[in-house]
């Protein structure tokens, strides 16, 4: 994973989104959909959303607790 660091603006440019957009997502006003969720961790080289692997093993791990 490389390291960016990136303004709100530069972040809305690189991943083809409103900064406004951005800047409700990271305030926590708004969640994004899985296009705009995508777009933002393609920008950032950085995966967010957990993958098949990550879902399964905390499926897995809630039935043991039942």
């Amino acid at each position: 994973m490389r390291s960016r660091k990136l303004s709100l603006r530069g972040l809305a440019d690189v991943a083809c989104v409103a900064h406004s957009t951005v800047a409700r997502v990271l305030n926590g006003d708004v969640l994004p959909d899985i296009g705009t969720l995508t777009r933002l961790e393609d920008a950032l080289d950085h995966q967010r959303w957990p993958d098949p692997t990550a879902i399964r093993a905390s499926v897995s791990a809630r039935r043991q607790v039942i």
